[in-house]
């Protein structure tokens, strides 16, 4: 006959076998280097990672801020003169989104709305285009669209980045780009 065990060693147990089991960063850190991952293991709360936010404050320019919301910097990944500078050599997640709003659709003459994300890179004089996309902002014709329209472009893709290079985006009409919490944003994150 089982002797039932009392409540604080049962809990004392279960301590001892998810320490043994090892936290999720010893975990990750593990299958990093059976992966034969040839990158530098963080710990996650080193782990090279950014999201900002459009300021919603500067009206004239598309100028990013990691102090809003739920904006950030961490790790190696600084934000300088609207640029996201790179301080350590690895694999990057890099994405952009920007959306673009308003109450009449852009003129004749004017029918693309884009968004780029650029690297200034260490190993290349000339800066590169790595990210683009163009959308057609309006498709219906002007007097179908009374509550206005919005188009949302996202942008992501995952690239080697070197100690020294910086990222930074450009768009089209920045004058139409909605900067509301979670509308417009770009960030990259270590692999």
């Amino acid at each position: 006959m089982a002797v039932p065990l009392p409540r604080s060693s049962v809990l004392a147990l279960l301590c001892l076998l998810c320490l043994a089991s090892g936290s999720p960063v010893q975990k990750e850190a593990k299958a990093s280097r059976h992966q034969g991952s040839a990158g530098p293991v963080y710990r996650v709360s080193e782990r090279p990672a950014a999201h900002l936010q459009a300021d919603p404050y500067i009206s004239a320019s598309l100028t990013w801020s990691a102090d809003l919301d739920n904006a950030f910097t961490q790790g190696s990944l600084t934000l300088k003169n609207n640029e996201l500078l790179v301080h350590h050599t690895g694999l990057y997640f890099v994405y952009a989104q920007a959306t673009f709003g308003g109450l009449r659709c852009p003129q004749e003459n004017r029918n693309l709305v884009y968004l780029r994300v650029f690297l200034n890179s260490v190993q290349h004089e000339d800066k590169m285009q790595i990210l683009r996309a163009d959308k057609t902002p309006c498709e219906q014709p002007q007097d179908t669209t009374p509550v206005g329209w919005r188009k949302p472009i996202f942008l992501a893709g995952a690239f080697k980045l070197e100690k020294g290079d910086s990222l930074y985006v450009s768009a089209s009409d920045v004058e139409t780009i909605l900067k509301e919490n979670g509308a417009t944003y770009f960030g990259a994150y270590a692999l």
